[in-house]
């Protein structure tokens, strides 16, 4: 790290770079029904602070996502249809 200091900054506080992508429209809802969750239980955010916590907590939870599940995450969700955001599969069964 070029910054000794950088360490104690809160990530929140770092620059800023654009992501251009386009998200399905099912996800694209749940992550606006996921803001307005949050705004509802007085926790005011906005969609990249949302995208910032799930990838914050992606990489921050060792059994998350790892070399062992990557492969099973990335087809489970090209599998995945819309009633799945409804009614999520059972994680304890093969996909």
């Amino acid at each position: 790290m070029d910054n000794p200091e950088a360490g104690d900054r809160r990530i929140a506080d770092s620059p800023r770079y654009p992501v251009g992508f386009r998200l399905p429209r099912p996800l694209d809802e749940k992550v606006k029904d996921l803001v307005d969750l949050a705004n509802r239980v007085g926790e005011r955010t906005t969609r990249t602070e949302m995208f910032s916590a799930i990838i914050y907590r992606a990489v921050t939870e060792p059994d998350s996502i790892s070399s062992d599940n990557i492969i099973e995450i990335l087809h489970g969700y090209r599998l995945a249809t819309i009633a799945d955001l409804e009614n999520p599969p059972d994680e304890s069964q093969p996909l």
